[in-house]
């Protein structure tokens, strides 16, 4: 009786790729070495993500290097200088899921961020486009274009996730870039500055289920909007809130606003508001809510009573104890969360 000869299993395509996936950069790197089929099956890995805090020097690596191997890139994170952008200005860079700029915003700026994204608007799933530098009262120094998001014709945004801050927005390109983002899940729009411009119009998009936005933003406060139009308006779906209250007054028109426009909210985490603060939303919000998230010095009597007003719904409280800016305290200001699990009903 004779046997074949049995194959190596790493010699087919299929199983080094599956391999490719689990390995560390190092060992995809020692793969590549061995032979110009293990290349094709092990460049990937080695390419996928670029960190420039984590890889310091790719902003050094040739050109010609980053046009080969560029079709790789899926994650980009940490973009801070005008080196990191150029280093991915290659045509080849043109499949990023994941990308992340936070930069000093000047024209020249502006021009190859906005080339970068538009390379890449019919693959991004997730888009965060940062000004750590600008002050609030300076926002209007840069006005952020919706324009690279929008595909070319018969192609589609597939962006679920879009964070942008320190920027300015005119009311029209809001509205743009709810149309044009249809897959939209969470949008978060910290230290963003709307035009008051035109009425927004009733837009809404029924794909956005978190916010992360302060209420002078969605009431329209901050920027002097209609109060026929206010963001509220645009996401009728909601039911995920992260904001932070500073100011009593306007605890009324956030009630008015949920009631009206927010039949599905059911979470809401209010970053460091102040405790009476808090408690008097959550006094005011007539929706029952699900998930209430408060930095642990907001939790007093009054609060306790204002949570036992959701108790026919209430799953869950968390609370973190994170100091200084709620933006570095894991996910938009939730630290370590110390969940509390009464079973309100049974009670």
């Amino acid at each position: 009786m004779s046997f074949s000869k049995l194959t190596n299993l790493l010699d087919l395509t299929e199983i080094r790729t599956h391999i490719a996936q689990y390995l560390s950069v190092k060992d995809a790197i020692s793969c590549v070495r061995v032979s110009k089929e293990w290349s094709k099956d092990f460049v990937h890995r080695i390419w996928h993500t670029v960190d420039f805090d984590v890889h310091v020097d790719f902003d050094n690596i040739s050109t010609d290097i980053v046009m080969k191997h560029g079709d790789h890139i899926r994650s980009v994170k940490n973009i801070k200088k005008v080196s990191h952008i150029k280093s991915l200005s290659c045509d080849s860079v043109s499949r990023i899921f994941d990308l992340e700029i936070y930069i000093d915003w000047t024209s020249s700026l502006n021009a190859l961020s906005s080339d970068l994204i538009f390379r890449n608007n019919t693959s991004l799933t997730s888009l965060v486009v940062q000004d750590p530098f600008e002050p609030p009262d300076a926002l209007s120094q840069w006005y952020f274009s919706v324009n690279p998001l929008i595909p070319r014709a018969a192609a589609q945004s597939k962006l679920t996730r879009l964070n942008i801050g320190g920027v300015y927005l005119t009311r029209e390109s809001f509205v743009l870039l709810l149309r044009e983002c249809i897959s939209l899940v969470t949008l978060e729009i910290w230290e963003t500055k709307l035009d008051s411009g035109t009425a927004f119009g009733q837009y809404q998009h029924y794909g956005i289920k978190e916010l992360r936005a302060t209420p002078e933003l969605v009431t329209g406060a901050a920027s002097g909007l209609s109060t026929n139009s206010p963001l509220f308006t645009h996401f009728p779906n909601l039911e995920k809130w992260l904001t932070f209250v500073y100011q009593t007054d306007s605890v009324q028109d956030i009630s008015d606003g949920v009631g009206q426009w927010w039949p599905k909210l059911r979470e809401i985490n209010t970053n460091y508001s102040e405790g009476a603060i808090v408690a008097d939303l959550l006094a005011n919000i007539y929706r029952p809510l699900t998930s209430i998230t408060v930095h642990y010095s907001a939790v007093s009597s009054n609060f306790v009573h204002a949570v036992l007003l959701h108790q026919e719904a209430l799953q869950n409280i968390a609370t973190y104890t994170g100091d200084g800016d709620s933006d570095n305290e894991g996910d938009m200001g939730i630290g370590h969360l110390q969940e509390v699990n009464d079973h309100f009903r049974d009670s």
